[in-house]
């Protein structure tokens, strides 16, 4: 026996490629299940159905009292605004207050014989401005009575709570009037006694006067030391000419006069110079005269800088006396200006005071009159009509319990969705095998008589046939060369090993192939049955060497031959496994390669039996066989998990029973819109 090939990796989840291929998945099964276990949802729905009318039948009817309350716009009153009610949220807040439990029990004891008061209320917004209030009860007489004991709990609710806010409201006011009269009487005396000790008047006149002289003070300091700056870095050039105070009067004139002179004399030099020559007597004269007068401005500078160094020192003396003038100013004015700031600071805490107490008295007024003027916003806008019997009672407590059962059923058919771990899709088998899909067959509706179709009978369906080409071919393309022994194992029953056996012999045969159906379930084999064929002996009988070869095969058709299961089932002497392990089964199979193009081996289940897990090793290609909306993925989990631990690979799965209604495989409809066999036509 050869080395079986490497086991792959376990598989990666495969997405669906795109969302609208997830979409229409997620409806395909939500549709599949809601068929299958549609019976939950009707059986939720009528269970509940009947519990809600049956209770509604044991409780009788309900009678229905209603009414309306509106908001009402406030006038615009004086004084109607202390206890205006904000209008923001307004109506979530009366809606809460009704339904409260204060409201509820005080119109419970406002009703006679409250106990057997069985009544339930309710509150909806109709619009922004009204509420409508509905009770209902078995009693019509409780039931009105109860709606108008609300609507005047309410309304008393409503008065209490602004009577308790006004005098709440005026108790305080009370204490901080209290407080400020206190205040203002205890401020008035402080400032009598002040008024006493210190003369305000005097005090504010000797501040003004202070304040004055300071002032003219400053503005001297502020020209002397202007003064002093300026002849720290000036000479007589650069005097102003309102700074004759610092020179004499005489030696700043003269000088201004030398400076015009030289100033005259050197125009006149320079016009000269035009057209006269330098040794003119008249050009030296002139510029003797200019010489002469520089000489005197440069006395004149020397004796103008002494001059002003002189006043410099003079102009100190006068800024230190007079800073000493200002200091003794500013320290009376600062005792006259703490003085006066006492007085203030007294003055103006009691006119606070006086304030506060105007504006205390003003709320106390406003207080009083709004608890008089202050209306609800909330209004009675239709009293409580008559109880009438609430039309469809009955039906409307079945619609609910109906609705009730509908979810019911669809919270179990959720459940039962979450552990249903069946593969549907060809996206969910590659996420749980990572084997290859070499046949996906379509699913057959089948009648309760025939246990599946034949491709031989298949007169309209192209796409069942064509199927088993595809796979017919792909077998051939699996190995080279092509496999002439192929095994078919499975999970669990059920899952179309026998139907796909059968077919795919069928199809062989169709192609000019000679072939031999096995059946190995030597436990529940029903091959014979399904053909039509009548029981005889088999491969149970060969193994045990009671019978040959050609004695038990049976030809089908031309070229296509089966061997039933035999008569193993009925044999006590060694189990199936025991005849299956044997080595003639192997030496059997050897000896039919010669004379068949291809053999087709049906096994047992591999959960069910080890039967399959020891044929298997003697063909060339096992098949592992899903059945699509059947087989649980851990069912096939564990079957592959057996044949990993025995070194056997499958090579391919093929995939049962797919249903061509899935939206996501409309494409293999495409062979049945497109070939249309007529009767006659044979495979």
């Amino acid at each position: 026996m050869e080395t079986p090939p490497p086991i792959p990796p376990p598989p990666e989840p495969v997405a669906l490629a795109s969302f609208r291929e997830r979409a229409l998945g997620f409806f395909y099964k939500a549709k599949r299940l809601l068929k299958e276990y549609g019976w939950v949802v009707m059986l939720g729905v009528v269970v509940f159905s009947s519990l809600f009318f049956w209770q509604a039948a044991v409780k009788g009817p309900y009678y229905v009292s209603r009414a309306r309350l509106m908001l009402n716009s406030p006038l615009a009153l004086p004084g109607n605004s202390a206890f205006q009610e904000d209008r923001g949220g307004y109506i979530g807040t009366q809606m809460n207050i009704l339904l409260s439990s204060r409201v509820q029990d005080r119109a419970r004891e406002m009703i006679t014989n409250p106990l057997v008061c069985h009544v339930k209320f309710n509150v909806i917004l109709e619009d922004s401005t009204v509420l409508k209030l509905t009770a209902s009860g078995s009693e019509p007489s409780r039931v009105r009575a109860y709606l108008a004991a609300v609507i005047e709990a309410y309304q008393e609710f409503k008065r209490n709570a602004r009577k308790q806010a006004a005098e709440n409201t005026a108790a305080a006011i009370q204490n901080e009037l209290a407080e400020a009269q206190t205040e203002i009487s205890h401020t008035e005396k402080e400032k009598v006694e002040f008024q006493k000790s210190h003369n305000i008047a005097y005090a504010r006149e000797q501040d003004k006067a202070s304040r004055e002289n300071l002032a003219r003070l400053k503005t001297q300091l502020n020209d002397l030391s202007a003064l002093c700056d300026l002849s720290r870095n000036a000479d007589i050039d650069s005097l102003p000419a309102d700074a004759e105070g610092m020179l004499s009067a005489g030696t700043l004139k003269s000088y201004r006069q030398l400076k015009s002179d030289l100033e005259a004399a050197e125009l006149e030099l320079a016009e000269f110079s035009q057209y006269m020559r330098p040794a003119h007597p008249k050009i030296i004269g002139l510029q003797g005269e200019i010489l002469r007068l520089k000489n005197a401005r440069e006395i004149y500078r020397r004796q103008s800088r002494a001059s002003l160094s002189a006043s410099r020192g003079e102009l100190k003396n006068r800024i230190a006396q007079l800073n000493g003038v200002i200091a003794e100013g500013e320290k009376s004015a600062l005792e006259f200006s703490r003085e006066l700031a006492e007085f203030e600071a007294l003055d103006g805490r009691l006119q606070r005071a006086q304030t506060l107490y105007e504006k205390l008295v003003s709320s106390a007024q406003e207080v009083d009159l709004s608890q008089k003027l202050a209306t609800d916003l909330l209004g009675v806008l239709e009293e409580p009509t008559p109880a009438r019997c609430s039309p469809g009672f009955y039906a409307k407590r079945a619609l609910l319990g109906a609705i009730a059962g509908l979810f019911a059923g669809a919270a179990v058919l959720v459940l039962i969705s979450l552990f249903d771990n069946r593969m549907v899709c060809l996206e969910e088998l590659a996420a749980e095998i990572a084997f290859p899909v070499v046949g996906v067959i379509p699913a057959q509706k089948r009648k309760k008589k025939i246990p599946f179709k034949l491709i031989s009978d298949a007169k309209a369906r192209p796409a069942f046939v064509e199927s088993y080409r595809h796979l017919r071919s792909n077998l051939a393309c699996l190995k080279t060369p092509a496999p002439k022994v192929v095994s078919l194992v499975s999970s669990i029953p059920g899952e179309g090993k026998t139907s796909v056996a059968i077919n795919l012999a069928i199809a062989f045969n169709s192609g000019g192939a000679k072939a031999l159906v096995i059946d190995a379930d030597l436990h529940k084999g029903r091959l014979h049955e399904i053909l039509g064929l009548k029981a005889a002996a088999g491969l149970a009988d060969i193994l045990s060497g009671r019978e040959k070869f050609d004695d038990c095969v049976v030809s089908y058709k031309r070229n296509l031959h089966v061997l039933s299961h035999g008569s193993a089932q009925n044999s006590a002497a060694e189990s199936t496994t025991e005849i299956v392990s044997q080595e003639r089964f192997s030496k059997l199979i050897a000896s039919l390669r010669g004379l068949y193009d291809v053999i087709l081996i049906d096994t047992p289940p591999i959960l069910a039996a080890e039967d399959a897990l020891l044929i298997s090793p003697n063909a060339d290609a096992t098949l592992f066989i899903v059945r699509a909306n059947f087989t649980q993925s851990t069912q096939t989990r564990a079957a592959l998990g057996m044949m990993r631990q025995r070194g056997i690979v499958p090579t391919g799965i093929v995939f049962n029973g797919l249903d061509l209604k899935h939206p996501n495989y409309q494409i293999y409809k495409y062979v049945d819109s497109y070939q249309r066999p007529d009767a006659k036509t044979k495979i």
